[in-house]
């Protein structure tokens, strides 16, 4: 099993794929050094382990519909409330 992580930000500025420190095998998939889409880390046994997205939120970006999408998925949810007594 696989983790999927998005990266929503509103920041253009991106850490260059070949400066990020490798915690294990990394791949760029998508997208170029200075400006990366999609990144895969792998674990022993070339194993994926999970996959690194990173979408701009902007005027009618990508990351806009995402946003929405999760915004409108979670609009009826509350956060969990625990009895401390």
């Amino acid at each position: 099993m696989n983790y999927k992580v998005r990266l929503l930000t509103t920041s253009e500025e991106v850490i260059p794929f070949s400066h990020l420190q490798p915690l294990a095998e990394q791949k760029l998939i998508s997208g170029t050094d200075q400006l990366w889409e999609i990144i895969e880390i792998y674990g022993s046994g070339d194993n994926l382990l999970s996959t690194l997205e990173r979408d701009i939120i902007e005027p009618e970006s990508v990351g806009e519909a995402i946003l929405k999408e999760l915004s409108r998925k979670i609009q009826d949810k509350y956060p969990l409330t625990l009895d401390n007594g």
